[in-house]
């Protein structure tokens, strides 16, 4: 967990700072047990996480981001790297076009010609639900939330927090950064998926081989004690 860590902190991407603290709290959820290990752990990876980050290039794209003359005089806006603003012209822009072009979008590099003529930056929408609504339309983004919303149904855990877990996981991203360019985020969703979904199978088949293993040693007691009679 440290060297994935540190390489999201290298990269100066503020957006996967969620994508940590939820990763870190899969750690400690799933594999520290005892609680004096647990809290020692916990205090010397805080502090340690927290070097890594002010000794990273993520700190200065704070300080680059808040006092940044040319993104905004809003600080809000200034903080988001300018997304509530070109998030604001996406969805004007979608909200002007015909009937046709809201139903089926207005196709793959059109989302790239609005914010660069409107806002000045050939960008993506940097969130998947306006992205796709915008360049595949309604159409596209009804599929778009049928699957990810199909996949959170069909996740095989008996345990809610691991499902909140890993919808966090996906959501925080898929809006307030997208996946858009990011698929080596969505891979990474469908290994923490697979790891959940093997962890309900082992421990299914765990109370399944703990079952026959109880069953076999009370037929062999019951026959024991037929023997002595």
């Amino acid at each position: 967990f440290l060297i994935p860590t540190y390489a999201i902190f290298q990269s100066g991407a503020r957006s996967y700072l969620f994508s940590i603290v939820l990763l870190w709290i899969i750690f400690f959820i799933k594999f520290i047990k005892k609680g004096i290990f647990k809290n020692i752990l916990l205090i010397t990876s805080t502090l340690i996480i927290g070097f890594f980050f002010f000794k990273s290039n993520m700190i200065d794209k704070f300080s680059f981001t808040l006092n940044n003359e040319y993104t905004s005089n809003n600080a809000a806006i200034s903080f988001s790297s300018g997304r509530l603003e070109f998030w604001m012209i996406d969805l004007k822009e979608w909200y002007n076009l015909d009937f046709f072009d809201k139903f089926l979008g207005k196709g793959f590099d059109y989302v790239y010609e609005v914010n660069n003529v409107k806002y000045g930056l050939k960008i993506w929408a940097h969130n998947d639900i306006i992205n796709v609504l915008l360049c595949n339309g309604v159409l596209g983004l009804s599929v778009y939330l049928f699957i990810v919303i199909h996949s959170f149904i069909c996740l095989n855990s008996d345990k809610r927090i691991n499902k909140i877990l890993v919808i966090l996981y996906l959501l925080i991203i898929l809006f307030i950064n997208g996946l858009f360019v990011y698929q080596h985020y969505l891979y990474s969703y469908l290994l923490l998926y697979v790891f959940f979904d093997n962890i309900k199978e082992n421990e299914y088949i765990y109370e399944e081989e703990k079952n026959v293993v109880n069953n076999k040693a009370i037929s062999y007691r019951r026959l024991t004690i037929r023997s002595q009679e």
